[in-house]
């Protein structure tokens, strides 16, 4: 079985995923913030990764953190900022917060 199908695996136990969240493909990366069984320690980590395919993940992800929500609210990316107003668990704060930004994004 690849790292990728590990990843992706339901199954796959928290330490194995916390280890496939340093992988050198980003393909196995972004199933690790994908994955609704990787520990939020992990998910932290994986919201500094330099490629904005798997911060979405860690956005979508319902084991985020709301303060990485609240830093992932101010990606560059518009898929970043789409994935955390479509987190299941988003505070209020940052749904309100993402509506006024994209508002004022739309106009400038």
């Amino acid at each position: 079985m690849s790292n990728y199908d590990i990843a992706k695996n339901l199954n796959t136990s928290i330490e194995t995923l916390s280890r496939l969240a340093n992988d050198n493909n980003w393909r196995v990366r972004c199933r690790v913030s994908r994955n609704p069984n990787t520990p939020p320690e992990t998910l932290e980590r994986l919201a500094d990764d330099e490629d904005w395919g798997i911060r979405c993940g860690v956005a979508r992800n319902p084991n985020t953190p709301p303060e990485t929500l609240e830093r992932l609210a101010d990606d560059d990316s518009w898929f970043v900022r789409s994935g955390v107003a479509n987190n299941p668990n988003i505070p209020q704060y940052i749904r309100t917060y993402l509506k006024i930004k994209e508002f004022l994004n739309y106009y400038e």
